[in-house]
C-alpha cells in the first residue's frame, strides 16, 4: 500500500468512534439464495449485488498477490510477538492503513506515529491485525475495514463508495451519502466519527489456521509463533461452500432497538446478537446466501453432541460467549460463526442444507 503525501495526517484510534447505525425493517420478496427456511427482505437485491462485486474484487486481489487474501498486517509480525515497537525496531515502519483523503488534502487513516510517518500511536497496530484479542481495541481490527486502501483500489477506490453499504443500513448509508454525492473520497469534520462498511471479512480466515486450530483447543495466540499472522492463501480453504468470506456485520432486520444497550455508547446490534438474525454472506466458492443464526446454532450443538467438535471457538480471549456474545439479546454466546471459526480458513461456518 502506497503512502500518499500530505502536509497533515490524522488518525483514528479506538472502535468507540463508531457512528450509530440503524437498519430498515421493511420486508419484501427478492430472489436471493438462502440457507434454511429464511425469508428475503427489502434491500437484499442491492446487498447481494454489492457482495458479488466485492467477491470479484477478492478474486482480483488474489490474482494480483499470488493467491493471497486481503490483509493489512505484515506476515512476519509473529516473529516479534505482535509488538508494534519491536516490529519497527526490527523491520522498520510497515505501510500505514490509509483510509482516504479529505478535500483539504489531509490524509485519514490509522498511523503509528514517531518514528513512522503520520500522527498516531502504536495502539493503531492492533487495527492492522485481523482481530485484536486484547487491549483498547479488543474486538476490533482490519476485518471491520475492508473498504480501506489496498483493497478498495480493486473497486472504485473510495472509502465511502456505494458498494460498501447496504440500503438496509439506513443511518450508515445516510451518513455517507453526502460524501458520495460530493465525490469526496473521505472526510470527517470532527475526527471522531467514521462509518465502517456494512460488510466485514472473516478474521478467523485471515490468520494462520493454527490460531483457531482444533488441535490447540480452539485458540493459539498469533503472538506465540512466527507464522501466526501469515495470511493464508485462498486455495487453503477446505470447505469453500461452507466457509464464509464476508458477511453483513450488523443485524439489519427485526432488531428490537436502534442501538444495543449492552454496549457503551451508541452501537447497533451485531449480526450475532440473536438467533433471529440471518446475515447475507459471501462464501469462499463465490456463492452468496443468507445464513440463519438459528440453523448454525443448532448445527453447532449437533456437531458437538455427535463428535465433541464445534463450529466456532469458545477458548479465545473473548471467553465462552465469543465475539460480544455477552450483549446478545436472547442469551449469551449464541454464535460467533465467521468471526471465531474453528480451524480458521480450514474450518466451516455451517454444515449446509441437509
Amino acid at each position: 500500500m502506497t503512502l500518499h503525501s500530505s502536509p497533515t495526517r490524522r488518525a483514528f484510534t479506538l472502535p468507540e468512534t463508531l457512528v450509530v447505525l440503524a437498519c430498515a425493517l421493511t420486508v419484501v420478496a427478492v430472489a436471493v439464495p438462502v440457507l434454511g427456511s429464511v425469508g428475503v427482505r427489502s434491500g437484499d437485491a442491492v446487498s447481494l449485488s454489492n457482495l458479488r462485486t466485492i467477491s470479484t474484487a477478492n478474486d482480483a486481489y488474489a490474482q494480483t498477490f499470488s493467491n493471497r487474501q486481503v490483509t493489512w498486517i505484515p506476515d512476519n509480525t509473529g516473529t516479534v510477538q505482535g509488538s508494534c515497537s519491536a516490529y519497527i525496531a526490527t523491520y522498520g515502519c510497515p505501510n500505514p492503513m490509509f483510509l482516504g483523503t479529505a478535500p483539504s488534502g489531509v490524509l485519514w487513516g490509522y498511523f503509528l506515529g514517531t518514528p513512522c510517518p503520520g500522527a498516531g500511536n502504536c495502539g493503531n497496530f492492533d487495527v492492522y491485525k485481523p482481530l485484536a484479542f486484547s487491549g483498547g481495541n479488543k474486538g476490533f481490527g482490519c476485518f471491520r475495514v475492508p473498504n480501506a486502501d489496498a483493497f478498495n483500489e480493486f473497486l472504485d477506490g473510495a472509502f465511502y463508495g456505494d458498494v460498501w453499504y447496504s440500503p438496509n443500513d439506513d443511518a450508515r448509508s445516510n451518513l455517507t451519502a453526502a460524501f458520495r454525492d460530493a465525490g469526496v473520497d473521505f472526510d470527517v469534520p470532527t475526527g471522531t466519527e467514521i462509518a465502517f462498511s456494512t460488510y466485514c471479512l472473516s478474521p478467523a480466515a485471515m490468520y494462520h489456521p493454527d490460531v483457531f486450530g482444533s488441535a490447540f483447543g480452539g485458540f493459539r495466540s498469533p503472538d506465540t509463533f512466527a507464522e501466526g499472522y501469515a495470511s493464508p492463501s485462498v486455495t487453503q480453504c477446505r470447505y469453500p461452500a461452507l466457509k464464509t468470506r464476508m458477511i453483513e456485520h450488523d443485524w439489519c432486520h427485526g432488531t428490537p432497538s436502534w442501538r444495543n444497550p449492552g454496549f457503551t455508547g451508541q452501537e447497533p446490534h451485531y449480526f450475532n446478537a440473536s438467533a433471529e438474525a440471518a446475515p447475507l454472506s459471501l462464501f469462499f466458492d463465490g456463492h452468496i446466501a443468507r445464513v440463519s443464526n438459528a440453523q448454525v446454532i443448532a448445527e453447532d450443538q449437533a456437531l458437538f453432541e455427535s463428535s465433541g467438535q464445534r463450529l466456532w471457538s469458545r477458548t479465545t480471549p473473548f471467553g465462552p460467549t465469543g465475539y460480544f456474545g455477552n450483549v446478545a439479546v436472547d442469551g449469551s454466546g449464541k454464535t460467533s460463526h465467521t468471526i471465531l471459526t474453528i480451524d480458521g480458513i480450514l474450518g466451516r461456518d455451517t454444515l449446509g442444507e441437509k
